[in-house]
């Protein structure tokens, strides 16, 4: 999320920093699953299952939700900026984006943690990827792929349904499990003017 302002208006420094920054991200983290590893130290890999190190896969949909709808955000501004986006980024975002779609059609949900390496479901219930909807909205529209805004569609109201409709989201927060939060909320009216900006 970051990198995004420092890519806007950053000088040639900051650019510089958040394009290195991006490169580690796209071209060192990506699980075979398609989903990104939280947390890392610089030289081993961790699971999102705080302070265990990563032997059960524990991942947090929130952060590679995140990571998809800032990251295309990011590619698209480079883009825009008329910079040359390694074509390695945009098939590992894209690959991301395919990730959620399989983890949707396998469960009917995004959940709130998935096996990093896998893609499987292990907990699901929460709001946790509640910015996936509004994340597939522009994946729709960078890989002109009516498929992504399909499952948007789709889990946008299933969240409507189990969230919305009884005031409360969860899951947002991984230090607080499932708890209650807001987190998942502004989430998921940012998700909601994706697909309203797109379908009116």
């Amino acid at each position: 999320m970051m990198t995004l302002p420092m890519l806007a208006q950053g000088d040639d420094e900051t650019r510089s920093r958040a394009m290195q920054n991006l490169k580690m991200i796209f071209e060192k983290t990506q699980a075979p699953s398609g989903f990104f590893v939280g947390l890392d130290d610089g030289k081993t890999f961790y699971s999102d299952g705080v302070d265990v190190q990563y032997s059960h896969n524990l991942h947090m949909v929130r952060k590679s939700g995140d990571l998809l709808y800032f990251g295309i955000k990011q590619l698209d501004l480079l883009k825009k900026q008329g910079e040359e986006v390694p074509q390695t980024w945009s098939a590992a975002i894209k690959n991301l984006a395919d990730a959620f779609v399989h983890l949707w059609e396998q469960s009917g949900q995004f959940g709130q943690w998935v096996d990093v390496e896998t893609g499987e479901l292990l907990i699901g219930g929460s709001a946790s990827g509640a910015i996936v909807p509004g994340a597939l909205v522009l994946a729709a529209d960078f890989f002109n792929d009516d498929s992504y805004l399909q499952v948007a569609k789709a889990s946008a109201r299933k969240y409507y349904n189990d969230f919305v409709r009884h005031g409360i989201t969860t899951g947002g927060l991984g230090e607080i499990l499932s708890a209650p939060d807001s987190e998942a909320a502004f989430a998921l009216v940012e998700s909601y003017v994706a697909l309203l900006e797109k379908t009116g």
